[in-house]
């Protein structure tokens, strides 16, 4: 690829067109009708945060008017119900890539490692420093000591072997003993916390899976330095996916429609029977705000085991579709 100079751009020019293509996927890109809400469905831990990117809808199949009529419903396009774009927070070079676009992977996989060796050979340092227990041992045996001589101090001082003077100094050792025992386990709890505060260090290291799903998009190579914060791998699932569907708020009011309702859902999949592109679904949110078309957004998740992409155009409706408005849909309805 050339520049508009004509020249071809170097290494840093190239990861910044890289990064400004993982942007643009970060970017709301506007979809038809009202804007999809950014809200999530009370009680998922899975809900997508604010800023999750909007799908680009897929132009339609040539049989989809006929098919859409025919269903009945409302229009919308599907997106990813868990979608991440992740990247390292601090200055970072890559020392191991572990996945690549397409590979499926689980909660809590490694999937990119920056350059660690350093924080790592300090967690192990402090993990031996964390279990060191012997200056605690050390203040406690001083402790004893002291108690005894102010024990037979005491004893010397019953038989006017020893002034007051000397008892209130072995009074006072005890107490400083007393108080070296107390800091060597602060000390040895501030070791332990600093243990922790490393550990969580490591975390900005290491890129790992945020949830069950396919890896989208993986844009830096072993070796690659990066000098500030940026997108490098981008994680999705589209089974379930989620449409949130803008519906006329008498519709939504008519029918109750809440959290937990049904909800039938029909893919623009070309080619595919009848009976796997419609499917039975369910209501996870019903927003409480009307927006300024008058509708409502309605977040549907629908289970997507063909895994068609998301951007799929489907139609969505509140009701069992019947014999004569869709073939086949009676099995869909079950």
């Amino acid at each position: 690829m050339r520049t508009m100079t004509g020249r071809m751009p170097g290494p840093r020019a190239g990861w910044i067109i890289v990064c400004s293509w993982l942007a643009l996927g970060a970017m709301a890109i506007a979809q038809p009708g009202p804007a999809a809400s950014s809200e999530s469905a009370p009680g998922y831990a899975g809900a997508a945060p604010a800023l999750s990117p909007q799908i680009v809808p897929i132009p339609p199949s040539k049989d989809w008017e006929s098919k859409a009529r025919a269903f009945g419903g409302f229009e919308w396009v599907s997106r990813p119900s868990r979608d991440a774009i992740m990247g390292f927070t601090i200055p970072m070079e890559v020392q191991e890539v572990r996945v690549v676009g397409g590979q499926r992977v689980k909660r809590g996989e490694l999937l990119i490692r920056g350059r660690d060796a350093e924080v790592v050979a300090s967690i192990e340092v402090q993990r031996v420093r964390s279990v060191n227990d012997a200056p605690v041992k050390n203040a406690e045996a001083s402790l004893e000591l002291a108690r005894i001589r102010l024990r037979t101090g005491q004893e010397a001082f019953a038989k006017d072997a020893l002034n007051q003077s000397e008892i209130d100094e072995r009074v006072a050792q005890v107490k400083s003993s007393e108080a070296a025992v107390a800091n060597a386990k602060s000390d040895m709890k501030e070791e332990a916390a600093r243990l922790v505060q490393l550990e969580k260090q490591l975390e900005r290291y290491r890129l790992e899976a945020p949830f069950d799903g396919v890896v989208e998009a993986v844009a830096c190579e072993v070796g690659q330095a990066f000098e500030q914060a940026g997108p490098v791998v981008r994680v999705v699932s589209i089974d379930p996916v989620w449409i949130d569907v803008p519906t006329p708020t008498d519709e939504t009011l008519i029918r109750g429609l809440k959290a937990g309702d049904s909800a039938w859902v029909l893919f623009d999949a070309p080619g595919a029977p009848e009976s796997d592109a419609v499917v039975k679904g369910k209501v996870l949110d019903v927003s409480r705000v009307v927006d300024t078309s008058g509708s409502r957004r309605v977040r549907v998740e629908a289970p997507n085991p063909r895994e068609w992409p998301a951007g799929v155009r489907v139609r969505v409706r509140f009701s069992p579709p019947v014999e004569g408005e869709s073939p086949k849909s009676a099995a869909a309805a079950k």
